[in-house]
């Protein structure tokens, strides 16, 4: 459903920034000045919660 790849050199590590050329695909007009951050749960792989609130697929999604 959803294909775009980003990976590697400073991405290896997942407390790093992603370069802004990474969002060049989603980028808007109207983003607000400071970023919101999303901790996702997983289980087996599996995403399961967002920010603490465990949910089902779709309500992750649309969260």
């Amino acid at each position: 459903m959803w294909g775009r790849a980003i990976e590697g050199g400073v991405l290896e590590d997942p407390y790093n920034e992603p370069p802004d050329d990474a969002f060049i695909w989603v980028k808007t007009k109207n983003l607000p000045d400071k970023p919101t951050y999303l901790e996702i749960q997983f289980q087996q792989g599996i995403p399961i919660g967002i920010d603490g609130k465990i949910m089902e697929s779709q309500k992750l999604i649309e969260y």
